[in-house]
């Protein structure tokens, strides 16, 4: 278990604990379709303020930096079969977020751009 959720878990009472873990045990012997409807029921009794809690804690738990995860050596290896191109394009890639799968890059730009237009006035 994560320490900061081990933590929580040993300050909560034996009754929440109890409750908790029957949850738990109950989510793990589901099968993935089970598992599945189950976060989608809870995503969508969720309030706005516990999405965000819930994308900004999937956003940390499903980020990987491959490079820094490999020996330095191998991530060397690897990185010098890049191009210069290559490279900058790589150093600009990342994770999408949350927020990220809202609408469209272009129209996101449009939205910033009209958003500034209105402050500068």
């Amino acid at each position: 278990m994560v320490p900061r959720i081990s933590q929580a878990f040993q300050r909560a009472g034996p009754l929440v604990q109890r409750e908790l873990g029957k949850a738990w045990a109950a989510f793990e012997a589901a099968d993935l379709a089970t598992q599945q409807l189950l976060l989608d029921g809870i995503l969508a009794r969720c309030s706005m303020g516990q999405r965000s809690y819930a994308c900004e804690l999937l956003r940390k738990v499903m980020y990987v930096d491959f490079i820094a995860a490999l020996p330095p050596e191998l991530a060397l290896r690897i990185l010098l079969h890049l191009d210069a191109l290559s490279l900058c394009r790589a150093s600009q890639v990342r994770a999408v977020g949350c927020g990220d799968l809202r609408a469209p890059a272009k129209a996101d730009d449009a939205r910033r751009s009209s958003r500034l237009a209105l402050r500068l006035r």
